[in-house]
């Protein structure tokens, strides 16, 4: 215990904390000693951190033992998953190394040993995004979309976006409002239909804003295809019970690369009583587009969680907050990146890539995670297992994604006809 209190500099060992470990002397009686002698391995196997094979000898060991202030040792053993032995024994030897510079700064630093690792992302780039805005003119305005809805003519057969933005008179959208019978050429005059290149519109924040809606609204009909729906108040996407009051399940791959079946939807059960809970979880995830800089994109993936009552009633906001955020606080990197890579592979449906079919264009949003090197000193028996695990194509896909990339000029279509406008006037 000397040897632990003299190395130790007389100041607790948490980093960032530096308390004195002896209380100064009042007028009357001498100063306390403040410090515990905290275990790294506990000295008994029920005891925080304590499922090691050690000793009783070992465990009452100098290395095994931590000068830390009251405060301090109360939350290392509180939290024994976040401080575990390998970053408590890294925590002692980072503050023996600060306490011996401080005492003798003629030494030469002793440099850790760096070791490589790669860092994973929530983010996926995006390699194509349509090339124009096409507007014209229209009858309806904000908050008369059903309207538009109505007189929307949906391509047949086949999976296409048809995301819309109703602002100053005028209807927005990816589609070429040039062509006669264009998806929404019942709610526009195709006459005063003109495109606005992607680019132009990105320059300044109006534009941009304008386009990352279309996009973001592309992402509520490609996530209700598939049975997740938006929540508006709280923008994010959820999963949604196929049979109200049934279990939902989605089959992906792991982070190893496994097949894996996860529920998305579900009513928790007590282990010991088998008490059906009151409350409904559904998987969610925040999804969105950002502008990063000149002719780069990127889309993110938050992990989140939704409550309903039932499978479908929203819980009460004062019922949510507490259970989200002991689950969340539970989410350490590796489980937040389980979840990430989750709705990577939902989305693409264990392809290369996220496919946005506008029909005259396309997005593209790859599959594989973002991921950069970086050189730091480590935690020891930190690294876990993680594959990218990205899926092969297959005829149909590739010749998807090769239509999807294939340059086509703006506006330049083989049957776009000359329009009147004199559609606005059939309704």
């Amino acid at each position: 215990m000397k040897r632990i209190l003299l190395e130790c500099g007389g100041v607790c060992t948490f980093p960032g904390c530096s308390r004195s470990l002896v209380s100064p002397d009042s007028p009357t009686e001498s100063g306390a000693v403040l410090a515990e002698i905290a275990h790294i391995v506990a000295d008994s196997r029920e005891g925080p951190r304590g499922d090691v094979g050690l000793s009783e000898d070992q465990r009452n060991q100098h290395d095994n033992l931590i000068a830390l202030c009251p405060d301090h040792h109360k939350v290392i053993d509180s939290q024994a998953k976040t401080y575990s032995i390998d970053v408590l024994r890294q925590m002692k030897l980072d503050h023996l190394a600060a306490v011996r510079k401080k005492l003798h700064p003629e030494l030469p630093d002793t440099l850790p040993t760096l070791t490589t690792e790669k860092i994973q992302s929530s983010i996926l780039a995006v390699s194509h995004l349509p090339q124009a805005v096409y507007e014209a003119k229209c009858a309806f305005g904000a908050g008369q979309e059903e309207e538009v809805r109505l007189r929307i003519s949906a391509p047949k057969g086949r999976e296409v976006l048809l995301p819309y933005v109703l602002a100053g008179g005028k209807l927005l959208c990816f589609q070429n409002l040039r062509r006669r019978h264009n998806p929404f050429w019942k709610a526009v005059d195709s006459g005063s239909a003109r495109a606005i290149p992607a680019q132009r519109l990105w320059e300044n924040d109006d534009g941009r804003r304008l386009y990352v809606r279309l996009m973001n609204r592309s992402l509520y009909k490609y996530a209700g295809h598939r049975d997740v729906r938006y929540d508006v108040l709280h923008r994010r996407f959820f999963f949604v019970p196929e049979k109200k009051g049934q279990t939902r399940s989605v089959r992906y791959k792991s982070l190893t690369g496994r097949g894996v079946q996860r529920n998305v939807v579900w009513q928790p059960v007590r282990r010991k009583t088998g008490e059906v809970s009151k409350v409904w979880w559904h998987v969610a995830a925040g999804l969105r587009f950002h502008f990063v800089a000149p002719m780069q994109w990127c889309f993110s993936i938050r992990p989140e969680w939704h409550l309903t009552k039932d499978g479908e009633i929203v819980l009460e906001p004062k019922r949510i907050g507490r259970r989200v955020t002991s689950k969340k606080s539970r989410m350490f990197n590796y489980q937040y990146l389980r979840e990430v890579s989750f709705w990577r592979d939902f989305l693409s449906g264990g392809t290369p890539r996220i496919l946005l079919n506008f029909d005259d264009q396309f997005a593209v949003i790859n599959s594989e995670i973002i991921s950069f090197s970086v050189s730091w000193p480590g935690i020891p028996g930190d690294l876990l297992p993680f594959e990218s695990n990205l899926g092969e194509d297959d005829l149909f896909t590739l010749a998807e994604f090769q239509d999807a990339t294939e340059l086509r000029e703006i506006g330049a279509d083989e049957d776009e006809e000359e329009v009147d406008s004199e559609n606005l006037d059939e309704f």
